[in-house]
């Protein structure tokens, strides 16, 4: 593997290598398992000291000790299911649900629920969330940012997010939700139901992203579509959050 670091900083071998091993699969250790990953897209993630395990790990850690009070994981932007397979692989008593749209992602996703041997605890739905059913261009370059675009030619099938929410979650079961979709949480939580106080026993983990992300993201216009549904929002140590940098990464807490 150092050989590999050391080739990797060369630049006319990581030209080389985006036309021989794109698509070709990388395994690595991660919790009590194993996940994969694109050889080309994930490089960030296997040819320096960064890892899978470790990529957002306060966000990882947070999910994973909500989920042990919870019955069922809801992962809408889980691309190769890292955060849905570390909460399988920790929570043996949980199950979950993942919308990802982005078919390569889901290919090593499912690669590793079947090596893990959780494929049977979690279902996984191709297609992207928004506030209305219509068909959506996706963008599906980059290893973890791939996000809905008008422009692009891929199409996939779209969900209305809180009537996806309700279909899913049964006689207010105890349920998990995070939702990291690249600034189209703005979408969603533009169009939250005045029947919102219907659904129990949900906690939502967000990440709002900087204002003009993506051409959509607007951080605090979030916070204020929350606070006008009487939803509040908190950070991961349990104090309210009232405003955020409009030009930064936020992850919330919203209990419903």
């Amino acid at each position: 593997m150092n050989l590999i670091n050391k080739i990797h900083k060369i630049k006319i071998f990581r030209k080389l290598a985006k036309k021989i091993f794109l698509g070709f699969p990388i395994k690595q250790s991660f919790y009590t398992g194993i996940i994969f990953m694109d050889a080309v897209e994930h490089s960030w993630a296997w040819t320096g000291k960064r890892r899978y395990e470790s990529f957002d790990k306060e966000l990882q850690d947070k999910l994973y000790e909500v989920s042990l009070s919870k019955s069922k994981f809801i992962d809408i932007g889980s691309n190769i299911g890292a955060i849905s397979l570390g909460i399988l692989l920790r929570n043996k008593n949980i199950n979950v649900i993942a919308v990802e749209p982005n078919p390569f992602a889901i290919k090593y996703f499912k690669k590793s629920l079947k090596k893990n041997k959780v494929l049977d605890r979690c279902y996984i739905i191709e297609a992207v969330v928004s506030s209305n059913n219509i068909e959506k261009g996706f963008d599906i370059t980059g290893s973890v940012v791939g996000h809905v675009v008008d422009t692009s030619d891929f199409k996939v099938k779209s969900l209305i997010f809180w009537d996806f929410i309700k279909e899913v979650v049964h006689d207010n079961e105890p349920v998990l939700i995070k939702v990291d979709i690249e600034g189209y949480e703005t979408d969603i939580l533009n169009s939250i139901p005045q029947d919102i106080s219907k659904l129990k026993n949900l906690t939502i983990i967000l990440e709002l992203h900087p204002k003009g992300f993506n051409k959509i993201g607007d951080p605090n216009f979030c916070l204020k579509q929350l606070n006008d549904s009487g939803l509040k929002a908190f950070d991961f140590n349990g104090q309210e959050i009232r405003n955020v940098q409009e030009n930064e990464f936020s992850q919330i807490i919203v209990n419903i």
